[in-house]
């Protein structure tokens, strides 16, 4: 079992995709099965809204990108989100985007994995 930070910035704009450290695809890739719980704050904009995708590899270079967002919601400030996934590849990263007119948040996501 594990519990990692996985991501913790401030995110900006609907022009941007970001990704977790390529550190931890190997780590969350390892569980059978993973909650994540994402943390927002400091959000602004107008109807800001977070989708986060979990993506999959076998080679950690050529990846499968998840089609349905694992979190998708519009945020307010202090707001609390988890998803639970399946894995099935060694290596998985989180992509996060934003939509919105000028949305901004502090988004922190942990994620703890288990294996079976």
């Amino acid at each position: 079992m594990f519990n990692v930070d996985a991501f913790d910035e401030i995110i900006t704009g609907t022009a941007m995709t970001w990704y977790t450290a390529a550190a931890f695809n190997p780590v969350i890739g390892a569980a059978d099965e993973f909650v994540l719980f994402a943390f927002v704050t400091n959000v602004s904009g107008t109807s800001p809204a977070l989708s986060v995708y979990v993506d999959q590899s076998g080679n950690n270079r050529t990846w499968i990108l998840g089609g349905s967002p694992l979190i998708s919601s519009a945020l307010s400030n202090n707001l609390l989100l988890q998803g639970t996934q399946g894995t099935s590849a060694s290596f998985i990263r989180l992509r996060m985007a934003m939509t919105g007119t000028t949305p901004q948040c502090r988004l922190r996501l942990t994620v703890t994995g288990r294996n079976y």
